[in-house]
């Protein structure tokens, strides 16, 4: 099996990968992970929580928006799985071209988003990515990265408003009933779940305006799932583990430089 590993700033997702699709997954909040132990630790625990043998993985990649823990999630795999694992950065061989100022600046996830988006539906892409940020990216049908818009995230904006505020709640992740609430959860719920929703319904239009009405909207990332079902009109489809394919077919496509 081939262990994908996800990084972003809020949440590390992990997949197994048994060479035809993705057989489970897991997720752990990376502010936790602050050695190579720890994450060790939490990654044995799991597989054998999931009746996993971990001799069973044989390969790993990565790919990580927070520089700062990617030597810890390598020493793992090479100390604990003796694996030595591929990591999205320049240098591997990608199959996506970047037609971008600079190409170094383009986060391994969009990398993975883009290059798995265009082998699975070879068309004129916008990818909406939901994490701790929404980044919204423009792949054409000749698998060409052509930009990404980055805005703040659900997440940011539910703890933004918690901080700022002496007397609302902190209600995390909530699906409201109403546009508008009667108490102060509720309000807070619909006002965070609707203004985010409707900037994603805005921003597609406005991206179609600019690149073509004929962009196929993939809505992908860990947050994702909360908004699939209001957002069912405006996207194409709902592929939430998206990064973790494309991680997989950059395995494969650099799996030969690590022997």
């Amino acid at each position: 099996m081939i262990l994908l590993i996800d990084v972003g700033n809020s949440i590390i997702t992990m997949g197994l990968h048994n060479g035809d699709s993705i057989e489970k997954t897991f997720t752990l909040e990376t502010k936790k992970i602050k050695t190579m132990d720890e994450f060790t630790l939490f990654l044995v625990g799991i597989l054998n929580l999931n009746n996993v043998d971990k001799n069973t993985i044989t390969g790993a990649a990565i790919a990580s928006v927070v520089p700062s823990i990617n030597n810890i999630l390598k020493e793992s795999m090479e100390t604990y799985f003796g694996i030595k694992p591929i990591v999205v950065e320049p240098g591997i061989k990608m199959g996506i071209k970047l037609k971008v100022d600079n190409p170094k600046e383009v986060g391994a996830d969009l990398i993975a988003d883009a290059l798995a988006g265009h082998i699975k539906y070879k068309k004129n892409l916008l990818i909406i990515n939901c994490g701790t940020a929404t980044k919204y990216s423009i792949i054409s049908e000749k698998g060409e990265f052509i930009g990404v818009a980055i805005a703040p995230g659900f997440q940011i904006g539910s703890e933004g408003l918690f901080k700022k505020t002496a007397q609302l709640p902190d209600i995390g992740l909530n699906m409201p009933k109403d546009p508008i609430g009667k108490n102060s959860v509720d309000a807070l719920a619909s006002g965070l779940f609707y203004s985010y929703a409707c900037s994603i319904i805005s921003y597609i239009a406005l991206i179609k305006e600019t690149y073509g009405n004929d962009l196929i909207v993939i809505l992908t990332g860990g947050i994702s799932r909360y908004f699939n079902e209001y957002l069912k009109k405006e996207i194409h489809y709902a592929d939430i583990n998206l990064t973790l394919e494309g991680l997989k077919i950059i395995y494969d496509k650099n799996r030969n430089e690590t022997t």
